[in-house]
C-alpha cells in the first residue's frame, strides 16, 4: 500500500509540473504578441450596434469567450468582473476592459439579444463570423 501511495504521489506531481510548464509556455507565447481586431467586430452599446475600433495607445484587458462558451451564461455573469474592473481602474485608469464574444452561428441572435438587454455597463464586442480567432492564432 505504501508503494502504491508513493507511485500515486509521483504521478500527481508529474501532472502538476506539466500543467505549470504548459501555462508558462502559453504565457510566453502570448507575451508581446500583437492582437488583431478585424473590422467586422461589432460593439453593442445598449440597443445600438456599431463597428468596433480599439482606441490607439490605450492598454486593453481583453476577456475572450469563444464559440464553445455559453454566451448567454457569460453575459449573465459579467457583473462578477465588477470588483476586478474597479480595483484595476484605481491602479491604471486608462485600462479599457473589452469583453469579446465569438458565439456559434446558432447562438448569435440569442447572444445579441441578451447583450442588448443585460450588458449595458460593459464594453461588449461581438464577432459574428469568427474573424477574431481566424486573425489571432496565438491565444490558447
Amino acid at each position: 500500500m505504501k508503494r502504491f501511495t508513493i507511485v500515486l504521489m509521483v504521478i500527481l506531481c508529474s501532472i502538476v509540473l506539466h500543467s505549470c510548464n504548459t501555462v508558462e509556455r502559453d504565457y510566453q507565447r502570448l507575451a508581446g504578441a500583437k492582437i488583431e481586431f478585424p473590422q467586422s467586430l461589432i460593439k453593442v452599446s445598449g440597443r445600438d450596434t456599431m463597428q468596433y475600433t480599439p482606441k490607439v495607445g490605450n492598454p486593453i484587458m481583453l476577456i475572450y469567450f469563444d464559440s464553445a462558451t455559453c454566451g448567454s451564461c457569460a453575459i449573465s455573469k459579467l457583473d462578477m468582473w465588477d470588483g476586478v474592473i474597479d480595483s484595476t481602474k484605481l491602479l491604471s485608469p486608462s485600462l479599457e476592459f473589452i469583453f469579446l464574444m465569438s458565439p456559434s452561428r446558432a447562438e448569435y441572435k440569442k447572444v445579441l439579444r441578451d447583450m442588448m438587454l443585460n450588458g449595458t455597463n460593459y464594453n461588449i464586442v461581438l464577432d459574428r463570423g469568427g474573424a477574431f480567432p481566424a486573425a489571432n492564432q496565438h491565444p490558447p
